[in-house]
């Protein structure tokens, strides 16, 4: 068997997975993951922040909260060449989709993943200090609180100024 042509062309956006109508299948959103993460052709090339754009689009809009799309972006975040970069983008990203209410459980979860680890927990909590400032998702942050050092909460106090 002849192995297949890799072909180079632009790249997916979340908003392709449209088509799908209001229920995209779970299947589909973490195929679309797997293209956008492993895919070795978008022409042209495509920096990795906006891959992680893309996803986080994916997961927020059409991915129904769902725990495992959630986990494995996570986990593809915490294994990223570089974590804190990817987690600050992905965190940044996050903080624009604060308004909707369809975002707040992802948000949640993704923030829960990333705390386990060391390699982005500092992250995180630069992450969450921004959005402190700019009271986005404080109904994913008193929760997290639990989870956090004195030295952390200090850090998350906000400015009175």
């Amino acid at each position: 068997m002849e192995a297949a042509e890799i072909r180079s062309g632009p790249m997916p956006t979340a908003a392709c997975l449209d088509a799908f109508g209001e229920t995209v299948p779970i299947k589909v959103i973490a195929l679309f993951m797997s293209v956008i993460e492993h895919y070795p052709a978008f022409q042209p090339t495509v920096a990795a922040t906006n891959m992680r754009k893309e996803v986080l689009e994916a997961i927020i809009r059409q991915g129904r909260a769902d725990a495992q799309l959630i986990h494995d972006f996570a986990i593809t975040m915490r294994t990223d060449f570089l974590p804190r970069e990817a987690t600050r983008d992905v965190l940044g990203w996050l903080a624009r989709f604060s308004h909707e209410p369809s975002a707040s459980l992802p948000a949640e979860r993704l923030i829960d993943w990333l705390l386990d680890s060391d390699k982005t927990h500092d992250a995180v909590i630069a992450a969450l200090r921004m959005w402190v400032q700019i009271d986005a998702y404080p109904e994913v942050i008193d929760p997290t609180r639990i989870r956090l050092t004195e030295k952390e909460l200090v850090e998350l106090a906000p400015d009175d100024d």
